[in-house]
């Protein structure tokens, strides 16, 4: 299963977006490290040009930078449908599968409504 297939079925109106489909309105909203490493040319890139970022928390959070060092595979630029966020494909090589986890855009206002 692809990841948006996969995180498609927690979202409605869920879409993979191209950062040069989008408007510089809509790239304002996003951080500018979002927007160099998605700007990358391909995939290979991407994944470089993230783990460059990465490697700034490297001490503060080395597990999880070496995991993504050997397992990422993909970073794409994701709407759920009222907010952006990054998806991130990584290989859980235990089980031969990739996983895929979101994070949020923090430049995007929380949601601080109570239901």
């Amino acid at each position: 299963m692809t990841g948006i297939f996969h995180v498609q079925q927690y979202f409605n109106n869920a879409r993979v977006l191209n950062i040069s489909n989008l408007t510089q309105l809509e790239q304002d909203q996003l951080p500018n490290s979002w927007v160099d490493i998605l700007n990358q040319t391909n995939m290979e890139n991407r994944i470089l040009k993230t783990l460059e970022y990465w490697k700034n928390f490297e001490v503060e959070l080395e597990q999880v930078f070496k995991y993504l060092k050997t397992n990422l595979v993909s970073l794409n630029l994701f709407f759920n449908g009222h907010e952006y966020c990054l998806l991130y494909g990584v290989q859980a090589k235990e089980v031969n599968e990739v996983f895929y986890y979101l994070a949020k855009n923090p430049l995007q206002k929380k949601n601080t409504k109570k239901y």
